[in-house]
């Protein structure tokens, strides 16, 4: 089993109303759905931020 911390957020994004799960420590540049570009708009509008948690642990088995 591997641990690994990761900046874990929800975002609800400004162009289609859809809500993704995001452990980049990197904000999105585009919508993964339609496209547009969301990345001024999610760091300016701190409101479409749902969750953040930077001290959350990402938990996997390694391997095929």
């Amino acid at each position: 089993m591997t641990h690994e911390k990761v900046h874990f957020r929800v975002f609800q994004l400004p162009c289609c109303g859809g809500l993704i799960c995001w452990v980049n420590t990197r904000l999105p540049n585009y919508c993964p759905e339609c496209g547009e570009q969301i990345f001024l708009k999610l760091k300016i509008d701190s409101t479409l931020t749902m969750v953040n948690d930077d001290n959350a642990w990402l938990n996997y088995k390694g391997g095929l």
